[in-house]
C-alpha cells in the first residue's frame, strides 16, 4: 500500500545507520525502531481513531521507551477526547516518553496542532532553522545570520492558555527516503522533522541514563529538556527554547541522588484550564479579579499498572515540598502568592491579573513558575502560562485602520491585534 516517503524520512532522522558513513547517520543510530502505519491511503493518508488506538496498544505491548508522532490535526477542544486520554495514559501509566510535532500552521498565534501541542503529557516540538542550515540545506547565497523559528511552525497558546510548544528542534533535514522514490535522499521540512530530531536526542538521553543506572520517568525527562533549553525570544514558537541534550543529561545527573520530587509530578491548573488566555476586548479592560489555581500532585509508579505497594504509600507519606513562585519574565500586572507548603494533596491559591494598564496592540506573556526552595537551581517544577492580548479599536467613523511605513527584516514577523467592529463581515 502506497503511503509516501514521510515515515521513512522521519525514522531516518531519529535512527538511520550507515555504518562507516557516520555523517549520514540519524541522531541515535543505535536505536531500534518500531514502525507503525496510522495513515489511511483512502483518506489521503489521514490518520484515523482506530489506527491511533491500535498504535498505542502496540507501543504498550512492545514496551517502547519513546514514541515519536509526526502527525497532527486541528482540534476544537485541547487535551480532550478518547485518543488524547489514551496518549496521556501511555505516559502516566506506562512510562512512555511521547514526543510529537507541534504543527505547521504558523505564524499566527494559537495555531497549535493536536495532539502534539495540545496534550498535557506530550512533548510538543516546534521547528527552528540555523544560519548553517540555511546555507547547507537550502542553498541560499547568504543566511539571515540568526537562529529563528520557521515562519510556518505553529505557535501557542492553546485556547485554554496552555503554551503548547515545549521545546524546539531543527525543522529540516536531508536524509533517506524509500527506494520507490528512486532517490537516495531528499530535503524535507516541517515540525514532522523537528519531532524525530528531538526523539532521537531523547533516545540518546535514555540510553545514557540506563547505562548509568539512573532512575527516570517521562515527567523528569520533560522537565530536564525544558529547564536546560537554550532560551531565545518568542516562547510561543519555541516554548522553553532550543533543545540542549547534553545539558539535559547533566541536569538529571545532578539530581541523581534519591529525591521524592523526582517521583511526584506537579501540575498547576485554573483559569481556563492549564493557563490564562485573555484576548477579548472586554476581558482586558479591567482586573480579572481573583483566579483560583490548584497545584496537583501525582505519584509516578516505576512499573505500569503495578499493585500499590508499601513503598508507594511511603513515598506519598514522606513527600513534602516548599514551593516558591515567581513570574518569568517579571511583570506588575500579576499578583500571586510567594510561597506554598505542599504535601501529597492538592493545594489552592489565588492570583489576580490586572491588564487594564497594558499597552494596546501587543501580546503580553509571563509564566508563573513553581520552584522547590531546597533546589532552586534545578529550575521550575511546574509552569502556568499567562497570555494577554490587548487589541486596539478601529475608528468607528472611518471604519479603517492604517499602518504606514512598515519595514521588515528576513524572518521578522509583525502582528497587529484589532477589536473587530460590530457588524463586520470581511477584512
Amino acid at each position: 500500500m502506497y503511503i509516501g516517503s514521510h515515515g521513512t524520512h522521519v525514522g531516518a532522522i531519529s535512527a538511520a545507520y550507515f555504518g562507516d558513513s557516520c555523517e549520514e547517520n540519524g541522531i541515535a543510530p543505535g536505536a531500534q525502531l518500531l514502525s507503525i502505519s496510522i495513515g489511511d491511503h483512502r483518506l489521503s493518508t489521514m490518520e484515523t481513531v482506530p489506527s491511533l488506538v491500535r498504535a498505542i496498544k502496540y507501543c504498550i505491548d512492545y514496551k517502547v521507551d519513546i514514541i515519536n508522532l509526526s502527525y497532527g490535526e486541528d482540534c476544537q477542544i485541547p487535551n480532550s477526547g478518547r485518543v488524547q486520554e489514551l496518549f496521556n495514559e501511555a505516559v502516566e501509566k506506562h512510562g512512555i516518553i511521547f514526543v510529537s510535532s507541534a504543527g505547521n500552521n504558523g505564524p499566527a498565534l494559537s495555531t497549535t496542532g493536536a495532539p502534539g501541542a495540545t496534550c498535557t503529557n506530550l512533548i510538543g516540538v516546534g521547528a527552528y532553522v540555523t544560519p548553517e542550515m540555511q546555507l547547507a540545506e537550502y542553498a541560499l547565497r547568504e543566511s539571515t545570520g540568526c537562529t529563528t523559528s520557521f515562519t510556518w511552525s505553529s505557535r501557542g497558546p492553546c485556547s485554554d492558555g496552555w503554551l503548547g510548544v515545549c521545546i524546539s528542534a531543527p525543522g529540516a533535514a536531508i536524509t533517506s527516503v524509500p527506494q520507490f522514490c528512486l532517490s537516495q535522499r531528499q530535503l524535507m521540512n516541517g515540525t514532522s522533522m523537528a519531532s524525530p530530531n528531538a526523539a532521537g536526542c531523547v533516545a540518546l538521553l535514555v540510553s545514557a541514563l540506563k547505562q548509568e543506572e539512573i532512575e527516570y520517568n517521562p515527567s523528569l525527562i520533560r522537565r530536564a529538556l525544558m529547564n536546560t533549553a537554550q532560551k531565545i525570544e518568542d516562547e510561543f514558537s519555541v516554548g522553553a527554547g532550543l533543545l540542549q541534550i547534553h545539558k539535559a543529561l547533566d541536569y538529571i545527573r545532578s539530581l541523581a541522588k534519591p529525591s521524592l520530587i523526582s517521583k511526584i509530578q506537579l501540575d498547576i491548573t485554573g483559569g481556563q484550564g492549564r493557563g490564562v488566555y485573555l484576548r477579548d476586548f472586554d476581558q482586558v479592560q479591567t482586573s480579572s479579579g481573583d483566579i483560583r489555581l490548584t497545584v496537583k500532585t501525582k505519584y509516578l509508579s516505576k512499573k505500569p499498572n503495578q499493585l500499590v505497594t508499601y513503598d508507594d504509600q511511603e513515598v506519598k507519606i514522606k513527600f513534602a515540598c516548599r514551593l516558591s513562585f515567581i513570574c518569568d519574565p517579571p511583570v506588575s500586572y500579576v499578583q500571586h502568592a510567594k510561597f506554598l507548603d505542599l504535601s501529597y494533596a492538592d493545594r489552592t491559591f489565588d492570583v489576580r491579573i490586572d491588564p487594564s494598564h497594558l499597552k494596546e496592540d501587543e501580546v503580553h506573556f509571563t509564566e508563573l513558575q513553581a520552584f522547590d526552595t531546597n533546589q532552586i537551581n534545578a529550575g521550575p517544577l511546574a509552569r502556568f502560562p499567562i497570555t494577554i492580548i490587548k487589541p486596539i479599536s478601529v475608528n468607528s467613523q472611518a471604519n479603517s485602520l492604517e499602518f504606514n511605513s512598515q519595514t521588515f527584516k528576513p524572518s521578522q514577523i509583525r502582528r497587529h491585534f484589532l477589536q473587530v467592529p460590530t457588524g463586520s463581515n470581511i477584512a
